[in-house]
């Protein structure tokens, strides 16, 4: 079973990235969409779904794929779940980088734990 200290494989950042590409892209142009579904699909079975900020993701890329191959049309309510898992991921992600940044640059050791809003 994963926890929040097992790393990231290249699936789950390909994962990570690719459903963030979902969120933030306004335009979203169709070959582009196409191909990042193909890569939603390929890396789907090799994401670490034990992982607890990548199971939510493996989740929200299902609805993507799904919402696509149906109509397209539902695409935007889809994104509602990966905007909420790639939030989260970020949050996350911020918070561990930013114990390393306090680390090297300030010698402190802090343990800034973002996902339960904890930056004291």
């Amino acid at each position: 079973m994963a926890d929040m200290t097992t790393k990231f494989t290249a699936a789950d950042q390909t994962l990570a990235f690719a459903l963030t590409w979902f969120c933030t892209e306004v335009s979203r142009p169709p070959e582009t969409s196409r191909m990042m579904i193909e890569v939603l699909r390929d890396v789907l079975g090799f994401a670490n779904a034990d992982h607890p900020m990548v199971a939510p993701m493996i989740n929200a890329a299902h609805d993507i794929i799904d919402a696509a191959e149906a109509d397209g049309q539902s695409l935007g309510r889809s994104r509602a779940a990966a905007e909420m898992a790639v939030a989260k991921f970020a949050l996350w992600r911020a918070g561990r980088s930013y114990e390393v940044f306090r680390e090297q640059y300030r010698g402190e050791t802090h343990q800034a734990n973002l996902v339960e809003g904890n930056a004291s």
